[in-house]
């Protein structure tokens, strides 16, 4: 069973570049500009979607591991 999900996106959803004076923050707004960055929006959306539904997410049911760790 997951118990935990860590979901890892990408800062170029909030754009390419800032301000010297700024930088990104929980508040900025998102502005993806290529294909990478809008697919990881995209992405965002939709599980944030199913989690503000309280879906259940059925991750019990694939069989595809995968490990960080690196030898």
């Amino acid at each position: 069973m997951v118990r935990r999900l860590v979901f890892l996106s990408s800062i170029k959803v909030n754009g390419e570049s800032t301000r010297v004076e700024s930088s990104f923050s929980v508040g900025s707004r998102s502005e993806p500009q290529d294909d990478y960055a809008i697919q990881k929006w995209e992405a965002e959306q939709g599980l944030m979607q199913v989690v503000d539904k309280g879906m259940p997410l059925r991750f019990g049911l694939i069989e595809n591991r995968r490990s960080l760790i690196l030898p």
